[in-house]
């Protein structure tokens, strides 16, 4: 950075390092700094919403945001983080809707899965929770936590469709478990039982 104190990317590369490493008032700076040069950079944007984010600044999160989703529509980072500010600031509903569209157009991104049904839960809908969290934790091959929610769910659902789906996929999980060695669970930075859940 000292070679040339203007660079953009340059600003960008090191407040992405200062955000993960805790040091979010000086990545800020430095994401500012990027945007300085590159205004309309839709990544600069969503980083920067992100460390809003986590910094539990949530109005400047949501306006960052904005911009990087007005620029880049079909960002699922900048959704999801989008759906995040909601959930936090007590939007359920609109967090719900962020979160399904991003599962239904962007179904690798399995962190909006997750929060799908945590936020779910949270607003009172446990037939939605217990399935989304099940097939969350299916895809990620957490077999008891899939079994448990997706039972959870089968119980809860009124909708037959799903029901077939939810036993069609616990058929799956006892296939899994008679033909596979016991594997070490994944390490995973999401709680092990959402917020909502009663142990």
């Amino acid at each position: 950075m000292t070679n040339n104190p203007d660079d953009p990317v340059a600003h960008y590369k090191y407040a992405l390092i200062l955000s993960k490493t805790g040091n979010r008032t000086t990545a800020v700076n430095h994401f500012k700094k990027a945007l300085e040069k590159k205004a309309f950079d839709p990544d600069i944007l969503r980083e920067l919403g992100k460390t809003y984010f986590q910094d539990g600044r949530f109005n400047e999160a949501e306006k960052t945001l904005e911009g990087a989703i007005s620029l880049a529509p079909d960002d699922p980072e900048a959704l999801f983080f989008s759906g995040r500010i909601k959930a936090e600031t007590g939007k359920l509903t609109e967090a719900e809707q962020i979160f399904k569209n991003i599962v239904e157009r962007h179904s690798y991104y399995t962190p909006a899965l997750y929060f799908l049904g945590e936020t779910s839960g949270k607003a009172g809908n446990l037939a939605d929770a217990h399935y989304y969290l099940g097939t969350y934790y299916n895809i990620k091959e957490d077999i008891k936590n899939a079994r448990f929610h997706l039972a959870k769910a089968l119980q809860e659902t009124n909708d037959e469709g799903r029901k077939i789906k939810i036993e069609e996929m616990l058929k799956d999980i006892k296939k899994k478990e008679k033909g596979e060695k016991p594997k070490e669970p994944e390490t995973t930075t999401l709680p092990r039982h959402p917020k909502f859940v009663r142990k």
